[in-house]
């Protein structure tokens, strides 16, 4: 068992190391470069803040990336409730501008649609193997790299990939089933 302050030494290393990587994985949840920066530095403070609960069974990186993506989506849902609104003083009355009242967050028919499509892919993905359905939450939900998907379900890489390949393609063909029965 390492001491808090060797752990504190790696984090800061893997921090140092996985920077452009989490800051990529942060950016394709977040609307923007800054809304991804705030979301790993945010990450990086919770991590240091909860050291102590680093047990170990995961690689430090697979740890620092789940709550990345953590603190991604927490940034997202802070931007999707709180809409800012400028307002100018050079606005002239009666003018619209639809560049003000545009709502970014989704309609109800958007979410609606998002939320079937959801439900159905869980139902597809609960059809699949749970050797296949675990490597494709890792990789596509939970964002970690193959490397690390692979060492936290103990596979070869190339056995990773083969469960992935095999998932999509299962899911694909369940999709168009599912699809010409409707």
């Amino acid at each position: 068992m390492q001491t808090r302050i060797e752990l504190e030494a790696e984090l800061t290393e893997t921090m140092q190391k996985q920077r452009s990587r989490l800051l990529r994985l942060a950016q394709r949840r977040c609307r923007s470069r800054e809304d991804a920066e705030d979301a790993v530095q945010e990450a990086y403070l919770s991590a240091y803040r909860h050291l102590d609960q680093f047990d170990g069974r995961a690689q430090l990186s697979s740890w620092l990336t789940r709550i990345v993506i953590n603190a991604a989506n927490d940034q997202l849902r802070r931007h999707a409730t709180h809409a800012i609104v400028g307002i100018s003083a050079d606005l002239e009355p009666g003018t619209v501008h639809p560049e003000i009242l545009h709502d970014a967050a989704p309609t109800p028919e958007e979410s609606c649609a998002r939320g079937e499509q959801r439900v159905q892919l869980q139902r597809l993905a609960a059809r699949l193997p749970s050797a296949w359905r675990r490597a494709l939450q890792l990789r596509a939900v939970d964002g970690l790299s193959t490397r690390e998907a692979a060492q936290a379900l103990g596979l070869t890489e190339s056995t990773l990939k083969t469960h992935l390949f095999r998932a999509h393609h299962h899911l694909r063909r369940y999709q168009r089933l599912l699809g010409s029965a409707c």
